[in-house]
């Protein structure tokens, strides 16, 4: 039996010697890598049917959507929990590449927008908090520290005069807290 180590992207290539016998061989653009055992009488139509079928099966694997690579969609849901009625909480979250704009939330009012965390698992959104007699700054998604809590795809926030909480989906309460800094 022959080793063929071939290194996958989303389809399996194989090397064929002039001699027509598998050869060992790399490709360093990516890293994850897997080993067949062929053996010397498998055809090359046996060789290409299973080199489709782990093609597909990791085609299959990395695919979101029809997209490789990619996160579910996350929505951030944060709600006006101020305990004056009468005040107003403005919120102004960007990240990196998007500003999400103004937004004015009356007492118990909610704000929601939705993205894809990126692959590298470094997506952060950062939420600016107004209202009367107090600005406050803080990371409303960190993909290290939020992916998990909030379930993959929802992340549940309520504002006040203390801080943000976050919703549990262990203990189903608002108690995952951070107080203003």
């Amino acid at each position: 039996m022959l080793q063929l180590r071939s290194i996958i992207t989303l389809h399996v290539c194989g090397y064929k010697s002039e001699t027509n016998q598998a050869q060992p061989f790399t490709n360093k653009v990516y890293s994850l890598s897997f080993s067949l055992l062929i053996s010397k009488k498998m055809s090359s139509f046996s060789t290409f049917g299973l080199s489709l079928f782990i093609s597909l099966l990791f085609a299959t694997i990395f695919t979101i959507e029809g997209k490789p690579f990619q996160s579910p969609p996350v929505t951030v849901n944060i709600t006006n929990a101020l305990k004056d009625v009468n005040n107003q909480l403005t919120i102004h979250c960007k990240s990196g590449d998007d500003d999400l704009g103004v937004h004015q939330l009356s007492h118990l009012a909610s704000y929601a927008f939705n993205f894809r965390p990126n692959f590298w698992g470094s997506t952060l959104f950062y939420c600016a908090f107004d209202w009367t007699g107090s600005s406050h700054y803080f990371n409303i998604y960190q993909d290290l520290r939020d992916r998990a809590k909030c379930n993959d795809t929802l992340c549940l926030w309520i504002v006040g005069e203390q801080g943000l909480c976050m919703f549990d989906y262990k203990t189903n309460a608002y108690d995952i807290c951070y107080t203003w800094s």
